[in-house]
């Protein structure tokens, strides 16, 4: 016989042998499920002709000798009452639907794309929220985890969102990034304020053991302190002298003493614009206690000039990005100084190279890599004098 016919023979006899097991297979799992179903449904008729009895004399060996169909424990005589009683139907034919082991529902490629526009569309949503909108959307409900991995996988990912104003415009914008076309980013000099409360300051992370309480003993009332700080900043960082705290319990910042900062503070560290000195271009936003024409004045008066950026737009003025390190830096040193040190030192160690990611940002055409000027040894030797300062306190 030839072996092409010798390897047929074979081929067939194993298909037959599969098809018998598979039959087999099927037959089990059907007596099985029916035999589940005729215990079940027989247990839950003696436990409703029961009930003035409680589970123990229903379940186990007391249940054997009370007449009980079979020996089943109390945790399950409770599942399969509880879930007759919920769903109105022994618990073999609900598994005939709906199985607990057929794994991960699978969504297609065009569900996929679905639930990819509906978290771009909805990018708050939490994924208990989203898995109600797919719901609606007409997709299968899966579950909040598989929903995350799902996202995962086709390029979404969560991230802090950056808040925007509906009210900015794009024009605004374009005219402001104009303006400073071509002029160059040494005589740039940025001013804005920002507040510090009581818990700016505060570290709010800590280790530790596995499970216990996050606790820790502080003093209720902290005396540290309250204040706002108008600040003004270059590509070399900020500028000591034209910064100035003001206790938040004591003054209020309003358009009179805001000009009494720019006389007393700004102005004379700006130079004059007509030469091309540092410091002679001030950016700033248009809040309203910024009065545009005094302000424009005073500067035009000192030789310098005014460049307001655009309304709503915050992401203008590096400075705001300044302000977080200056923040973090706070955190680092108010526990080993005190607070006039640690605000000090907070900002002389914001230098450029901490900044040029975010000169970046804010202009993306102006270029930010520029040599180390006389700014860099001031801030250098206000470091050592604080540093100094220090170990004679010591």
């Amino acid at each position: 016989m030839p072996r092409s016919t010798k390897k047929i023979k074979k081929r067939k006899s194993r298909a037959v042998v599969n098809q018998n097991n598979n039959l087999q297979t099927e037959r089990n799992t059907k007596h099985s499920e029916w035999s589940a179903l005729r215990i079940q449904t027989e247990t839950l008729l003696f436990y409703y002709e029961n009930l003035d009895k409680p589970l123990r004399w229903l379940s186990n060996k007391e249940g054997m000798m009370h007449g009980a169909p079979c020996r089943i424990t109390k945790s399950t005589l409770q599942r399969w009452v509880k879930h007759y009683e919920r769903y109105g139907e022994p618990k073999a034919i609900t598994k005939q639907y709906i199985s607990s082991r057929k794994g991960k529902k699978k969504l297609t490629r065009e569900q996929q794309i679905v639930l990819k526009n509906l978290a771009l569309k909805y990018p708050e949503d939490y994924l208990d929220e989203l898995q109600n909108r797919m719901v609606a959307s007409g997709l299968p409900k899966i579950h909040t985890s598989t929903i995350y991995v799902y996202l995962k996988s086709i390029g979404l990912s969560l991230n802090n969102l950056t808040r925007i104003a509906k009210e900015r415009s794009e024009v605004e914008r374009a005219a402001f990034y104009k303006r400073i076309e071509g002029l160059d980013p040494h005589m740039f000099v940025f001013m804005d304020e920002t507040a510090k409360d009581r818990k700016a300051a505060r570290r709010r992370r800590g280790w530790v053991e596995t499970g216990s309480d996050c606790k820790i003993i502080r003093r209720f009332m902290d005396k540290d302190d309250r204040f706002t700080l108008l600040a003004a900043m270059n590509i070399n960082g900020f500028i000591p002298a034209a910064c100035m705290k003001v206790d938040r319990d004591k003054e209020n910042i309003d358009s009179d003493f805001f000009l009494h900062y720019l006389t007393t503070c700004l102005i004379p560290c700006m130079g004059k614009f007509a030469k091309g000195e540092e410091n002679s271009i001030l950016i700033i936003d248009n809040a309203s206690i910024h009065n545009h024409m005094e302000i424009r004045n005073l500067i035009e008066e000192a030789g310098g000039i005014v460049i307001f950026t655009a309304p709503y737009s915050p992401d203008l003025n590096p400075i705001e990005y300044a302000f977080n390190l200056y923040k973090k830096k706070l955190k680092r040193y108010r526990r080993i100084l005190n607070d006039g040190h640690a605000h000090l030192l907070a900002l002389t160690e914001i230098g450029k190279e901490d900044l040029v990611t975010t000169f970046a940002h804010c202009f993306p055409d102006c270029k930010f890599d520029l040599p180390n000027s006389k700014s860099d040894k001031v801030r250098n030797a206000l470091i050592k004098d604080v540093v100094n300062e220090i170990a004679m306190d010591m």
